[in-house]
């Protein structure tokens, strides 16, 4: 029986006991090989961490007033942009206190900005589908012509022939 005993700890499970995210990268990084498959005990390990992250951020969300807590979209927005301004020492309240109106300022310019797009992008669709709506009106008279003139050239061959046969 080369198992280990139930009693016995590996790396993997002494990390999930400790509940340390750091012991299983100390594991991984000694190992060397960065492309090795993890072991059971590992994979189970990084999922109940990032459950506990997950819940842990949840709850802190819950925890936030309505004008604290951000959508997906400005989660999203914001992940993509440079930080506007990084925090440093706040020691002076006054400094904080510009650093504050220039945000505003500079959020007041960004929504601004959006409505502009958005407005923006209501004509455009407006346009848009103004022209592809006159584009069928075309497309159904060119269909209509068409199918009109089959029609008469369909009467036309059928006289001929009456005159033939006459």
């Amino acid at each position: 029986d080369d198992s280990p005993a139930p009693d016995a700890a590996t790396p993997a499970s002494e990390g999930l006991q400790n509940g340390g995210f750091q012991e299983l990268e100390e594991t991984t990084s000694k190992q060397g090989n960065p492309f090795r498959m993890p072991s059971d005990d590992e994979v189970f390990l990084l999922r109940d961490m990032e459950r506990r992250k997950k819940a842990e951020e949840r709850d802190r969300a819950l925890l936030l007033k309505v004008h604290e807590k951000t959508t997906w979209s400005s989660r999203m927005a914001a992940s993509t942009k440079p930080v506007l301004l990084e925090p440093t020492e706040a020691d002076n309240v006054d400094e904080e206190k510009q650093k504050k109106a220039k945000l505003n300022s500079i959020m007041a310019k960004a929504n601004a900005a959006n409505a502009q797009e958005r407005r923006k992008e209501k004509e455009n669709m407006t346009d848009f589908i103004g022209k592809k709506r006159e584009m069928f009106l075309v497309q159904m008279a060119l269909d209509t012509k068409r199918a009109e003139i089959r029609k008469l050239e369909a009467q036309a061959r059928q006289r001929e022939e009456a005159l033939r046969k006459s």
